[in-house]
């Protein structure tokens, strides 16, 4: 029998009346620990990232640790002029001074540990899209303030973002077509991916938090774990700066957020807290009765608090901790022609991470564990609706990467997962389930390698399947060109909603299987212009999908599905001219393959076309930012004797920044406008977005 859930919540560690004096608090210590940031990276000869580098700052005896894709922040205790000495098993130990202007630094290891000697430091400018592993990849600056969610996902080659309108409205992201239960999203490192419907709401993620996103349609050759048919986005939360941004803007929006970090010895840490409000409510007309009304019922509150600690153990180890907790209250206002206006919703999402990694001999790991909880209540007094749904998932994984020989790489990995939920809709249950991953880079000649996965899923009296992913590789020019092919086979099991949701639920669902196949390639045209480029068909069986049977839906496997296609970006940023930008195609054709009344008719919200274009000017103080972003028309419902088309959009944001640097840090104004044209659209049937709106946001960093 299922337990009544209280709605109150139990962790409510951020109440109103500690915020404004907290954020000054935070201030106020921060700002005696802080320093100019300085990035940078820590490759080998060949620009591969060098993962788990130790630095020591000799000049302050501070200690820091590379992440695993090699990328560091100085910060606080590190500066200009400082002496480092780097060190990892199997490459030289080094030593280098912090140069003099550079916001961004790279820095080369040669192989095999010998005597001390000066390493090579290459300092460049920071742009704010920069060529990676990843197939495209977005630094949030602090000159663009504060972003909506969908200014900074629309910057992913074949994203489509699923929205309910407005900064209320619960937002998920899909990936060439497939249903948004296929996205991998990671933050920090951790899969806080929602058991209950395998999906995230990225609404539970507070954009002051987000520094970069990554995203890339193969397996992580560092991560393989990571990933799915789709590929993997990573959200990398800002954990390093010290300052507070305000904003106010239209619909009623304001928000505040306070950062602190510290940094002494071999201990850093971080924490960061804040809160946003929206009345929310905008024009919006009505498809059936063809008026414009106000939009009402879009309140929007949201506080959050989340903080991390890196502790440098030893030469050889360190300790990650993450954490982080956001309470949202939200207006539910319902389909436009069908409106909700006593609806509302509470959820809570909170997460405790830590990862304790280490080098050896062979290579590196870590072993990592993860306590995610959500807690939602909806309540709908016009429907007669109150549900309550609390989930917990605990996660402990090992991972080792062994470099066996000169010419072989071998990465092993072990997780073991337990999802609980106690909820009105679905009952209470339960599942423990066990990953293991075994890939090896096997490097045939200088310019050819090899990288074959084998994927293991098991879940007592549930399932036991073999995904594999398979990878061939030319790379030319220290890696600055890359070809590759890649093919592979993923499964995709229910979710608790998809087998027990009442009404609705199916527990016959079968489990999804996508055969993946991929052309691609990654170029650097010029020293400041990157080309990638990827084709690719993707034929699912047993698709699950939710359909509409009678007053609700209920999900279905769907016998065949077919989805093809290909994307490309080019990123460019001007060594003569402060002027920097992107911009990307996506051409996306799915097909429903199971006969019957959908045959060879596109998936549900699959847009054929999508393509994104932004372009940054920087002259001295000033930044003017500007973004196109266009989507296709997709099929909303299948209906007769026509279905049901949302039609293509364009949207356009524009914002300017100035900057004035002072002897205590760096003011930055920025005033920005969303949606110039204030064009009417929706990404789901019945939930219109809002028109044109400004926002001015104030942002102070502390030197």
């Amino acid at each position: 029998m299922t337990k009544n859930i209280s709605p109150k919540y139990k962790f409510q560690v951020y109440p109103d009346r500690v915020l404004i004096p907290g954020l000054f608090l935070l201030l106020a210590l921060g700002s005696l620990y802080s320093k100019p940031l300085i990035s940078g990276i820590v490759t080998d000869s060949r620009n591969n990232p060098i993962s788990f580098v130790t630095i020591h700052n000799i000049s302050t005896n501070s200690w820091l640790t590379t992440d695993e894709k090699g990328e560091f922040i100085l910060s606080t205790k590190f500066a200009v002029g400082d002496t480092l000495e780097l060190t990892r098993i199997g490459y030289k130990k080094t030593s280098s001074v912090i140069p003099v202007n550079s916001s961004a630094i790279v820095i080369k290891l040669p192989l095999d540990p010998v005597t001390l000697k000066s390493i090579e430091v290459n300092g460049k400018k920071s742009t704010g899209l920069q060529r990676t592993d990843h197939f495209a990849e977005m630094t949030i600056s602090p000159q663009m303030g504060l972003l909506e969610r969908q200014q900074v996902f629309s910057a992913i080659p074949g994203i489509y973002i699923k929205s309910y309108g407005g900064p209320a409205g619960v937002s998920t992201l899909s990936l060439d077509g497939a249903p948004s239960s296929h996205t991998n999203i990671t933050f920090g490192g951790f899969d806080i991916t929602n058991a209950q419907n395998g999906l995230l709401d990225i609404s539970q993620l507070p954009m002051p938090l987000m520094n970069k996103i990554s995203y890339s349609p193969l397996l992580n050759t560092n991560n393989p774990e990571s990933g799915s048919s789709e590929g993997s986005i990573e959200i990398h939360p800002d954990l390093s700066k010290t300052g507070f941004m305000v904003s106010a803007g239209s619909f009623e929006h304001y928000s505040l957020a306070g950062t602190a970090d510290f940094h002494y010895q071999r201990l850093k840490g971080h924490i960061i807290i804040g809160k946003r409000h929206d009345d929310g409510n905008y024009p919006a007309t009505n498809p059936v009765s063809n008026s414009t009304d106000k939009r009402q019922n879009n309140e929007f509150n949201q506080q959050f608090i989340a903080s991390s600690l890196l502790i440098t153990t030893t030469q050889r180890s360190f300790l990650r901790l993450l954490a982080l907790s956001t309470q949202q209250e939200r207006g539910i206002a319902g389909l436009v022609w069908s409106p909700t206006p006593d609806a509302k919703r509470s959820d809570l999402l909170q997460m405790i991470g830590s990862k304790f990694g280490w080098t050896n001999r062979l290579g590196y790991g870590y072993s990592q564990f993860l306590f995610r909880q959500s807690k939602d209540h909806y309540s709908n007094p016009q429907n007669y609706i109150d549900t309550r749904h609390t989930l917990q998932t605990y996660q402990l994984l090992i991972k080792q990467f062994g470099h066996l020989r000169d010419d072989l790489d071998l990465l092993v990995y072990l997780e073991s997962k337990y999802d609980y939920i106690n909820s009105s809709s679905t009952d209470i249950h339960n599942k423990i389930s066990y990953k293991a991953v075994a890939s090896l880079t096997y490097r045939l000649f200088d310019h050819l390698s090899i990288l074959p996965g084998y994927i293991y899923n098991h879940s007592p009296n549930n399932y036991s399947k073999s995904d594999y992913d398979l990878r061939c590789q030319l790379h030319f020019m220290d890696n600055k060109t890359n070809f590759y092919i890649n093919i592979g086979n993923f499964y995709r099991f229910p979710n608790f909603n998809d087998l027990y949701w009442q009404p609705g639920g199916n527990p016959n669902l079968k489990p999804e299987s996508t055969q993946k196949i991929a052309i691609g390639t990654d170029i650097t045209l010029l020293k400041n212009i990157t080309f990638s480029a990827l084709a690719f068909s993707k034929e699912s069986r047993n698709l699950i999908l939710w359909t509409p049977l009678q007053s609700y839906w209920q999900p279905k496997n769907i016998r065949q599905a077919v989805r093809k296609g290909y994307k490309f970006i080019i990123n460019w940023d001007s060594s003569r001219f402060p002027v920097s930008g992107n911009f990307h195609y996506s051409y996306n054709i799915s097909e429903d393959r199971t006969p019957g009344d959908y045959y060879q008719k596109p998936l549900r919200y699959a847009p054929k076309y999508s393509s994104s274009f932004s372009l940054n000017w920087h002259p001295a103080q000033f930044l003017f930012h500007f973004q196109f972003n266009h989507v296709g028309e997709r099929i909303a419902m299948y209906s007769w004797p026509a279905d049901i088309i949302l039609k293509a959009y364009n949207d356009i944001s524009f914002s300017s920044s100035y900057t004035w640097n002072n002897p205590f840090g760096a003011l930055i104004f920025t005033a920005a406008v969303t949606n110039l044209m204030d064009t009417a659209y929706a990404t789901l049937l019945g939930y219109p977005e809002p028109g044109r709106s400004i926002r001015l946001t104030m942002t102070y960093e502390f030197n």
